[in-house]
C-alpha cells in the first residue's frame, strides 16, 4: 500500500498527471509503451480514480 497522506494536491490535467506517474514507473525503459499509450489517449478518455483504504 502506498500512503499519500499529507501529500500535495495534484496539479495539471488528467493526462499530465498520468504522464508524471508513468514516468515514475519507467525503470529501464519498460514503461515507454505506457507513456506512448497515455500520450495517444484523448484527454476526455483518461479516467482518474482515487482509492481510499481504511
Amino acid at each position: 500500500m502506498i500512503n499519500q497522506f499529507d501529500s500535495k494536491q495534484t496539479t495539471g490535467t488528467k493526462k499530465e498527471q498520468a504522464l508524471r506517474r508513468a514516468a515514475n514507473l519507467n525503470d529501464a525503459g519498460w514503461g515507454n509503451s505506457l507513456i506512448r499509450l497515455i500520450e495517444a489517449t484523448p484527454e476526455d478518455s483518461i479516467i482518474f480514480s482515487q482509492m481510499f483504504c481504511f
